[in-house]
């Protein structure tokens, strides 16, 4: 419901805020829960993973959603690639395959591996 005319003015904004629009990110597909700091609920820190993986990953892979506990706020039910903080690990599906890293750090690793 934006008007045409506003539209450049409304995205240089919401780029001033933080909010990446360039087509060609490595965000575009990638979702996250609110988080650390936002979330009682919260077992991790994501940000700096996040970041990481934006740098990593190709504008034109599959859907990808971080959660920072085990609840998954935020993932569809066909999320085609979820990772998940718990307590003691991180757990990184991808389609039908899962697997459990140790660390942010690995499950960044187990994620830009799969290329």
């Amino acid at each position: 419901d934006v008007e045409p005319a506003a539209t450049d003015k409304i995205q240089s904004g919401l780029e001033a805020a933080g909010l990446i629009s360039e087509p060609s990110s490595g965000w575009v597909g990638l979702t996250a829960c609110s988080g650390y700091g936002r979330c009682d609920q919260a077992l991790a820190d994501l940000s700096g993973a996040l970041d990481a993986r934006a740098r990593s990953r190709q504008p034109v892979a599959p859907a990808e959603h971080w959660t920072a506990c085990e609840r998954r706020c935020g993932e569809r039910a066909d999320q085609p690639i979820a990772v998940a903080a718990s307590e003691r690990s991180i757990s990184v599906r991808t389609g039908e395959t899962a697997l459990v890293a140790g660390s942010l750090d690995g499950a960044l690793v187990a994620l830009d591996s799969r290329r």
